[in-house]
């Protein structure tokens, strides 16, 4: 019998869930889940601690015989990416056990309040339940006193005699409400009494749940308090363990620095320190979001429009020279020259005309979403619009030296230095639209909201910012003009 109930509830509940809409999920599954993602983030962290042993022991054999070398160079970058990936990690369980810390605190500042207002509840409560149990003790008095009189007086039987010896009609309907206003004052007696008890019960009724909300609040705050502590240490491991991973990664990065001026020194072939921070990234790309917000409605308006040349007809005179005495005349032929058609894609020309061979490559090391054209050791280099365009950020990015705790600042910048964007008329064959970037110039020649042609000069290469020598960094983004929808600026390039 006890299955068959069992089973008629599970069907009911089904159909219940099913009716509301409501997702047929358990918390066993969402647990399972969870632990799922952590074990997944544990293993994570150990296949990072096996590749930065691996690098490490690279390093050490690499050191012993060149450690000057690009294969050096290579093993570093290696390594701080898997520094960052770790820091990354332990960001995120900092963040993720902060949150916690704060839903905790928050809970018990909520429950806090709730358990002092419930307490004043309480105390009102229990005021009134005094004074009911006073009242009804008073009510309780005058009826037993009404009970007692009734009883040595025989009013039941007085009343009958009362009202049968009156005098006429008269007399009996007078004493008849005489007897009735008397048992109305009873009925009135008994209803007060009646009431009392009601009130009396449901304020014990009242009391009792208020004092289980009570107690349920008071284990809350002690379960939250309890694990407030637990969350708190471990966010101050975590918090120790980043800091350790962040200056792991900042030694690690001034090494790859100096390994990097070294090898740029010698080959005079100019790039990047890399060591583009995230943050850095994101400002460039807020920039660049803010820029196209403002400028794509107003760019089919003011760039301007691509004329295709009528053929020309160019008259070339021929002599015939005749034999003997005849005379000489011109024959006049005409040939037609037809003006190359006009893409209607972009169709880029190199972005520093006087140095065109990409000394560091789109992806040479992790996060290099560019191609650098380095220039030799020198500055002043034409740089030119790679295609017609509007011009949406030209801009210089400074930092407070005091605050900014970056080893190198070129020209007295940061990131990307003196940097030029263009959003481009023509879109690629996939119909994009197509931004590039150009950093590091020495002086810009253009403003924001110009639009400029084709192979015109718009700055003048340099070294500012985020660099370890003279050099371009060229960048193509397509779509949204963000960090992650860059690509290979090589598929573009002539």
């Amino acid at each position: 019998m006890k299955n068959n109930t069992k089973k008629l509830v599970c069907i009911v509940m089904s159909v219940c869930l099913i009716a509301t809409g409501a997702p047929l999920c358990n918390p066993i599954a969402s647990v399972a889940k969870s632990s799922s993602t952590q074990v997944s983030q544990e293993q994570r962290k150990e296949e990072l601690e096996k590749q930065l042993a691996e690098t490490d022991k690279k390093l050490k054999e690499l050191g012993k015989e060149k450690k000057d070398a690009q294969e050096y160079l290579d093993v570093i970058d290696t390594k701080l990416d898997t520094l960052k990936q770790q820091y990354s990690i332990t960001q995120n369980e900092v963040e993720q056990t902060q949150s916690r810390v704060n839903k905790t605190e928050q809970s018990i500042k909520t429950n806090t309040v709730t358990l002092a207002n419930i307490e004043t509840d309480l105390t009102k409560m229990e005021a009134q339940a005094v004074k009911l149990e006073s009242d009804y003790r008073q009510i309780q008095d005058r009826y037993y006193q009404r009970m007692r009189a009734i009883y040595i007086s025989g009013e039941t039987e007085s009343v009958l005699s009362f009202l049968l010896s009156s005098n006429g009609i008269s007399s009996f309907l007078t004493r008849l409400e005489m007897v009735s206003a008397i048992s109305r004052r009873d009925s009135r007696l008994m209803k007060e009494i009646t009431d009392k008890i009601g009130q009396i019960q449901q304020m014990r009724t009242d009391l009792g749940n208020k004092q289980e909300e009570l107690n349920k609040t008071q284990k809350i705050l002690q379960s939250d308090t309890e694990s407030l502590k637990i969350q708190q240490a471990t966010l101050s491991v975590k918090e120790d363990e980043m800091k350790e991973k962040k200056t792991a990664m900042e030694n690690q990065q001034k090494e790859a620095n100096a390994v990097l001026q070294q090898i740029n020194d010698e080959t005079k072939e100019y790039s990047e320190l890399h060591d583009m921070t995230q943050e850095e990234i994101n400002q460039i790309d807020r920039e660049i979001e803010e820029a196209i917000k403002k400028y794509k409605d107003s760019l089919t308006t003011t760039k301007k429009p691509t004329t295709t040349k009528k053929p020309t007809t160019t008259k070339k005179p021929t002599t015939t020279k005749p034999s003997g005495n005849d005379k000489t005349t011109e024959k006049k032929t005409e040939t037609t020259t037809q003006a190359p058609a006009v893409s209607k894609y972009i169709n880029m020309t190199y972005p520093c005309p006087s140095y065109t061979r990409i000394t560091c490559a789109y992806g040479a090391y992790p996060g290099h979403k560019g191609c650098d054209f380095s220039t030799g050791g020198t500055t002043g280099h034409k740089i030119v619009a790679v295609d017609s365009g509007m011009v949406i950020i030209s801009k210089d990015i400074k930092c407070d030296r005091s605050t900014c705790k970056k080893s190198y600042h070129g020209s007295g910048y940061c990131s990307y230095g003196r940097y030029i964007v263009i959003m481009h008329d023509k879109p690629n064959k996939n119909g994009e639209t197509v931004y590039t970037l150009y950093a590091h110039n020495s002086s810009r020649s253009v403003s924001a909201g110009q639009h400029v042609n084709k192979g015109q000069q718009i700055a003048l290469s340099g070294s500012t910012g985020n660099s370890t020598g003279p050099h371009l960094h060229f960048e193509v983004r397509l779509g949204n003009g963000s960090y992650n929808d860059a690509v290979n600026p090589a598929s573009y390039l002539p």
